[in-house]
């Protein structure tokens, strides 16, 4: 298991703050299955360059990326 923080503290102090606060949480030894078989989207609509134009004066952006289901009925559990 990783966890990456970010924070202005020095440190040592993060270091006690994360392992306080995280110590209790048991890493499960999770294996993650392949899913970089079959590509979830056709190459023909991959690397090109989409544009946008702010609608309002906002620094943000929202992204959302419709991935395939490859999981079984063993994963409804």
């Amino acid at each position: 298991m990783n966890l990456a923080v970010c924070s202005p503290m020095d440190i040592n102090s993060l270091e006690k703050l994360v392992t306080k606060k995280f110590k209790a949480i048991k890493s499960k030894k999770v294996s993650l299955p392949d899913m970089s078989s079959p590509a979830p989207y056709d190459t023909k609509n991959s690397k090109r360059f989409v544009g946008m134009v702010p609608v309002h004066d906002l620094d943000e952006m929202t992204i959302t990326w419709n991935l395939p289901y490859y999981g079984g009925a063993e994963d409804d559990e």
